[in-house]
Order: C-alpha cells, then structure tokens, then sequence
C-alpha cells in the first residue's frame, strides 16, 4: 500500500515540476518580448535626443539671425530703455 502512495506522490511532484517548467518557458518569452520592447524605446529615445539638438541648434542659428538683422540693432537702444523701466 505505500507504495502505490510514494508513486502517486511521485506523480503529483512530476505535475508540479511540468508546471513550473511551463510557467519558467512562458516567463522566459514574456523577458524576450520585454527586452524587445525596451529596446525599442531606447531607439525612439535616441531619435527625440537627436531631434531635440537638432532643434537647439536650430534655436540658435535663427537667434543669430535675428541678432544681426538691422531692425534689431537698430531697435536694441529702445529696448534697454523699455528694459529699465520694467525692473
């Protein structure tokens, strides 16, 4: 009689093991997909950094610009003086 008691113990250990087995293959490929998702964030990631020194440098080229234009030089004294009375 115990015997057929340790083989039906040794049944129900061999139905967990499988099912721990499963459960590691199925976090196994939820991992994989994860990765494959963060790795694509870091790419869309990468991209927006590049875009947003695209912009700075943009931002500044047309700062630049307008700086050296003759209505800003020319209107520079009338904005000190709008400026001094603003403080």
């Amino acid at each position: 009689m115990t015997n057929g008691l340790d083989e039906d113990y040794v049944k129900i250990q061999k139905s967990e093991l499988d099912e721990l087995k499963s459960t590691i293959e199925e976090q196994k490929i939820i991992i994989e997909q994860t990765k494959g998702f963060a790795f694509g964030l870091e790419s869309k990631n990468l991209k927006y950094l590049k875009r947003i020194n695209e912009l700075k440098v943009d931002i500044k080229n047309q700062k630049k610009m307008y700086e050296s234009s003759a209505s800003w030089r020319i209107t520079k004294p009338l904005r000190w003086f709008t400026n001094l009375f603003r403080r």
